[in-house]
């Protein structure tokens, strides 16, 4: 994904995006059901085909990484298949109004460098009280979670401090 071009008045959104996303803590991710996908008529057992789930995050390397069931719905729909994923600022005034909006992709990350860097940064961020050892392997004891990362393949800063409406493509 490239930058479009900015306009003057937009200047400095991509630190306003980045500042955005470290003062946030919530993602809401959004799935389809296989039945959506193929577009068959049929519901799934829960009664609708499309799903939103909010999840504790933290963003790394252009990747919001997040623990949770394997067994939980947005994980049963989004591994392998589109998402998309939103975070904002909640305001009173909605000229104040700001947020991230992204489509993407959701994998699991099992091992490796990548997912213990990233393990031990959600258990700073978010104070958890893990001792020493594999922190995956704690989750899955403690939580029944596996850690699994939104990629974002296009993403949009919306900024209504900027103008009501006023959005820009970013790369993250």
């Amino acid at each position: 994904m490239q930058n479009e071009p900015i306009e003057p008045a937009m200047a400095g959104i991509r630190e306003d995006c980045l500042r955005l996303i470290q003062e946030t803590r919530v993602m809401t991710l959004s799935t389809r059901a296989a039945t959506c996908r193929t577009g068959e008529e049929t519901e799934d057992a829960s009664g609708s085909g499309v799903w939103a789930a909010p999840v504790y995050f933290i963003f790394r390397q252009g990747g919001f990484y997040f623990f949770s069931s394997p067994a939980s719905r947005h994980i049963h729909e989004g591994v392998g298949y589109p998402a998309a994923a939103s975070l904002f600022q909640d305001a009173e005034d909605p000229a104040r109004l700001r947020g991230l909006q992204m489509s993407g992709g959701i994998r699991p990350c099992t091992a490796g460098k990548e997912a213990g860097a990233a393990a031990l940064a959600y258990v700073g961020r978010f104070g958890i009280p893990a001792g020493p050892g594999n922190l995956l392997r704690f989750f899955k004891t403690q939580f029944h979670s596996d850690l699994y990362k939104f990629i974002p393949e296009t993403a949009y800063f919306m900024d209504n401090q900027r103008g009501i409406g006023n959005r820009a493509k970013i790369l993250l």
